[in-house]
């Protein structure tokens, strides 16, 4: 094998991408359809939990437009704040696959889970392999978190003892439910905020480690597109206590296109 410098610490570099993309790429799909607030079930003009699930799933066309998602590729650009941005192709397939392609200056690393196994592979640009190791438990729950298709209160809004209060407050300008998420509920964020007309996510925040110190990241979801049925977020931008860190522009998206299982093992 010829010598391929990819960097100092390439897996130190590539975990702190994946990082970024364990947040983001979990907002990635929402959906097109929009709910109309309605007068039962709200209380000086905030919904119950209840009701406010019952809209999120309305305004995602139903369980059944949301199982219908079964598979995604996405092509994105991936820009932080310092150093260069890198292109990312991220494939998911119900109901917890992932392959994960990011293209750095000289070389490529992938990460490949199939619900029970994960990898790490890197390649030179020219196709020779580098390096193919297992992914570590921690690892391994990254990547399955990431294998989610939908939106972030799917999954917090289905047990009302996730939720701790709902507030409205604006964001950018935009009325929101500004939604308080229980501590020990184990979720991966602390606060939701849903637009108040669409019922979308606009908003994401939680804290963090970051070298041994608690950060708060706040995540900004914008430009709602429609892919065959299903709308994603096509910009995210990612704030650490207040700083600008990184922003994720999707190029493009494709839904339920055909994936053999074989493309999420190694060869």
């Amino acid at each position: 094998m010829p010598h391929f410098a990819i960097s100092r610490n390439p897996h130190a570099r590539g975990l702190r991408f994946i990082l970024y993309v364990a947040v983001l790429i979990c907002t990635l799909a929402s959906f097109v359809h929009f709910a109309e607030a309605q007068e039962d079930g709200v209380t000086d003009g905030i919904p119950g939990i209840d009701k406010l699930y019952r809209g999120y799933i309305e305004a995602n066309g139903g369980y059944l437009n949301i199982e219908a998602l079964h598979s995604t590729a996405i092509k994105a650009l991936l820009t932080p704040v310092e150093g260069a941005s890198t292109t990312m192709e991220i494939y998911r397939k119900r109901p917890d696959k992932l392959r994960l392609r990011m293209t750095f200056e000289n070389y490529l690393e992938e990460w490949i889970y199939n619900g029970s196994e994960g990898w790490l592979e890197r390649t030179s640009l020219q196709g020779y392999p580098l390096e193919l190791k297992r992914l570590s438990a921690a690892e391994i729950e990254i990547a399955r978190q990431m294998c989610r298709l939908e939106g972030a209160f799917f999954h917090v809004g289905q047990r009302e003892k996730n939720i701790a209060s709902i507030v409205k407050e604006p964001v950018n300008g935009t009325p929101t439910y500004r939604i308080e998420l229980d501590p020990d509920s184990g979720l991966a964020y602390e606060t939701i905020w849903l637009d108040v007309d669409t019922l979308h996510e606009v908003k994401l925040a939680r804290r963090v480690d970051r070298r041994g110190k608690p950060v708060l990241e706040e995540i900004y979801l914008e430009d709602l597109a429609d892919a065959e049925g299903h709308a994603f977020h096509l910009k995210q931008v990612v704030y650490v206590d207040g700083e600008f860190e990184s922003t994720l522009a999707v190029q493009s998206v494709r839904v339920n296109i055909g994936i053999f299982d074989e493309y999420f093992q190694v060869d």
